[in-house]
């Protein structure tokens, strides 16, 4: 045994002594390296060219460069902390009072900017008291103050009292049909007070489900448009060949009854990456003066939200009806009661106040991703691509007959898993583009 550790010692001695092999002349290959031995930069393994996966995310590219100088604000709001700054100001030590920053832009009824005092649970009965308003540049304003209390003996069941007001002085009317023509725009004013009473219909701690039955008055007057650009026609001159709704030229006060039901599995509010939300909702409306207005009306929608690729890729399918019916063979619906689709109402690419009728139906389907997330907070951007459809008529055998109102576009949002922070949405029809901004808690 000892003769064999000499004799190792003796082989590695005469190893170290030996001198290194001359290089090869120029020309020589090179001496293969000794099996187990590595070069001194470490090369990984080439990946394929997966083609479908570059397919499937060229969408990201176009958006991603798109909106590309959000990356200098990012970089600001991190380098200075602005998120804690501005959160900071806006709300007390014991978070009971917040400040809630609101502003809109849209094309037709520009820039409108607001807030929100939020008061929650100040005196320590879980009470939620919310104060806001927004203003526009062109006079244009609405206010609103809302009331909710958890009672404990109705189950934890909430009650929910409000009051409304909103101020309209160039609202667009282009009469009823799915076939009117941007030329048939008119301008009319219209004012809006309303008080709700509701009270939840699940208990609290209902999975899945939530509801709410409403009582509510309303008092309505339309009239000519007053705030009007100079290729803008007020509604109800003389000649005018676009026929006013039934409740025109008047002051009517209405009272309301119904009831909204949702079903909702999604993981998150906000920023969903899988589940399912339904609604549906109907509502009766009568005018207890002598005039011959009163309406039912009813709408249901599903959102679906499909994972599909990681990263919290999701395609989000959506679509619903809406339909409203005079309250008896002797009265006719309301202005404020027919079926809408416009930029705020599912066809993002069109102006507000669009298309009204009787019957309506509409579908979108949404590809999201985010592109963007804030030190592992879960608060960041999501962009999106879109294609809405849809149309309205006034019977239903005409539900399907004439074209299918459509858009295409893009859109982002900052979010957080609760709720949507900023919405800028650009959406092309064949009547041009619409873009809308909103901030806040308006969505």
């Amino acid at each position: 045994m000892i003769a064999a550790r000499l004799a190792g010692a003796l082989t590695a001695l005469t190893a170290l002594c030996t001198p290194a092999a001359a290089a090869p002349p120029d020309g020589a290959p090179a001496r293969e390296q000794a099996e187990g031995l590595t070069t001194d930069t470490w090369r990984g393994p080439e990946q394929p060219l997966e083609v479908h996966w570059h397919i499937l995310a060229v969408p990201e590219y176009l958006v991603e460069l798109a909106f590309t100088p959000l990356g200098f604000v990012t970089s600001v709001v991190e380098r200075y902390r602005l998120d804690r700054r501005i959160y900071d100001l806006l709300r007390n030590d014991e978070g009971t009072i917040q400040v809630v920053p609101t502003g809109k832009i849209s094309g037709g009824d520009g820039i409108g900017v607001g807030g929100a005092i939020d008061i929650e649970d100040l005196i320590g009965r879980g009470e939620d008291i919310e104060v806001g308003g927004l203003v526009r540049l062109n006079s244009d304003w609405e206010a609103s103050a809302e009331y909710e209390q958890s009672l404990a003996t109705l189950e934890g069941r909430e009650v929910h009292l409000g009051l409304e007001y909103e101020l309209d002085q160039n609202e667009k009317f282009y009469g009823a049909g799915n076939d009117t023509t941007p030329a048939d725009r008119r301008i009319l004013r219209e004012s809006i007070f309303q008080s709700m009473a509701g009270i939840d219909i699940f208990a609290l701690g209902t999975p899945d489900y939530a509801g709410l039955f409403e009582v509510g008055y309303r008092r309505v007057r339309l009239t000519p448009g007053t705030d009007v650009d100079v290729d803008e026609i007020p509604l109800g001159g003389a000649g005018d060949t676009v026929e006013p709704p039934p409740d025109f030229g008047s002051t009517h006060d209405y009272l309301t009854a119904g009831f909204a039901l949702q079903y909702d599995t999604r993981d998150q509010t906000a920023s969903t990456s899988r589940g399912l939300l339904a609604l549906v909702s109907a509502r009766t409306t009568i005018s207890p003066d002598e005039t011959s207005l009163g309406a039912v009306t009813g709408s249901a929608e599903v959102h679906w939200y499909i994972p599909v690729l990681p990263r919290r890729r999701v395609v989000v399918l959506s679509g619903g009806v809406g339909a409203s019916a005079p309250l008896g063979e002797d009265r006719e619906i309301p202005f404020h009661e027919l079926v809408v689709h416009d930029r705020k109402n599912h066809l993002r690419g069109y102006g507000n106040d669009r298309f009204r009728d009787r019957l309506g139906w509409w579908t979108s389907a949404e590809y999201r991703y985010p592109i963007y997330e804030y030190q592992d907070t879960g608060v960041g951007l999501t962009t999106s691509l879109f294609v809405d459809a849809g149309r309205v008529a006034g019977e239903v055998t005409e539900v399907w007959e004439g074209p299918i109102r459509w858009d295409v576009g893009a859109g982002v949002r900052a979010e957080t898993e609760k709720f949507v922070i900023l919405l800028l949405e650009v959406a092309r029809s064949p009547e041009g583009i619409e873009v809308g901004l909103t901030v806040g808690k308006d969505f």
